[in-house]
């Protein structure tokens, strides 16, 4: 006997409803050059991380331009411009940041 399938129109339709608005914290933090995502949980893990005046203890929030994040006592920065570097490797040739 094959299994029933959702609707997909509905799928999609109550996917979009359930989405909250904004960005993870973690991306937050990373774009404004604080620290990669993965470190930027481990900040909001150790209780490093500040949203409206609340320590949050989890990753899994999503804030928004009114959102007032702090990073240790001092509130973040605007997020840097995403940037696009294009070079030129030659074969053989090794690029590395450490």
């Amino acid at each position: 006997m094959p299994l029933a399938r959702a609707d997909q129109s509905s799928y999609g339709a109550d996917m979009t409803e359930n989405t909250p608005t904004g960005d993870r914290i973690a991306k937050v933090l990373s774009r404004a050059g604080i620290a990669s995502r993965r470190e930027a949980e481990r900040m909001i893990e150790a209780g490093r991380v500040t949203v409206n005046g609340k320590k949050i203890d989890r990753a899994a929030l999503n804030v928004t331009d009114k959102d007032r994040i702090a990073v240790d006592g001092r509130d973040l920065r605007a997020p840097e411009p995403q940037r696009l570097w294009l070079y030129h490797k030659p074969t053989g040739l090794v690029t590395t940041n450490k």
